[in-house]
């Protein structure tokens, strides 16, 4: 698997371990996390949506501020094993 540009593979493989660790967090939460700044969040869209082709995770929730979306893990595959199935 090739990252996507602008993120490398450890920010995929943090991103995994943060969602398996404490499932339900928002996408705002998750980039303080990794990034130590919650405007990161559009840098970390992209590798939520990565994870969610790879149904790696799910996004749960309308979207909006009273029901943000969260992201919680389908299993405990790691990003690696994902590699070699045409999703990029």
């Amino acid at each position: 698997m090739t990252p996507p540009r602008g993120l490398p593979r450890p920010v995929l493989d943090r991103l995994s371990d943060e969602i398996h660790a404490t499932p339900g967090r928002r996408a705002t939460d998750l980039a303080e996390a990794l990034f130590d700044d919650a405007a990161a969040v559009a840098r970390l869209q992209l590798a939520l949506t990565l994870l969610q082709r790879r149904d790696l995770i799910e996004r749960r929730g309308a979207g909006g501020r009273a029901e943000p979306y969260r992201y919680y893990a389908l299993n405990r595959r790691q990003i690696a094993s994902a590699e070699g199935d045409g999703v990029s």
